[in-house]
């Protein structure tokens, strides 16, 4: 009489395989919800940030408006030299004119950065040139650094 032969595959390491792959694509799955999650967290950041420098820029755009209005007022009246710091005191956001004829403002970008605009006034040599030069545009922070945290290198 011959003995049976069975199969090298027990039915216990199939389901061991199955269970191995399911707990393969969950955790494939988990991941992938996971970065997911981070990139649209990082997207909002960037395009809230985005948003904010674009609602700075138009806001210093109408300050520089109302500064070529009193500019262009000054100069009709006496040359531009004749410039009323009472009338720059009125703006939305404070010009500064000690370094004239440089004048300076910014405007807060949020509660950390603001767009810093720096402007050299000159005469205008021919009609339609402006009676100034933009010099600056930048961010600049306005939180203050605190080193005295350690970095925990190791």
């Amino acid at each position: 009489m011959e003995k049976k032969k069975y199969p090298a595959v027990n039915i216990g390491s199939a389901s061991m395989l199955v269970i191995f792959i399911i707990l393969c694509l969950v955790t494939f799955s988990v991941l992938s919800v996971a970065s997911t999650n981070n990139d649209r967290t990082y997207a909002q950041n960037i395009a809230k940030r985005t948003s904010d420098y674009y609602d700075a820029s138009n806001k210093a755009e109408e300050q520089l408006a109302k500064i070529d209005e009193l500019l262009t007022k000054a100069y009709s009246e006496q040359g531009i030299t004749a410039l009323d710091s009472e009338a720059m005191k009125k703006l939305t956001y404070p010009v500064d004119v000690s370094d004239f004829p440089v004048l300076s403002f910014t405007v807060p970008i949020n509660d950390t950065q603001a767009l810093a605009v720096s402007l050299t006034l000159q005469t205008p040599n021919a009609p339609g040139d402006g009676f100034y030069k933009i010099t600056s545009w930048k961010e600049i922070s306005t939180d203050t650094w605190e080193n005295d945290k350690p970095l925990n290198l190791m």
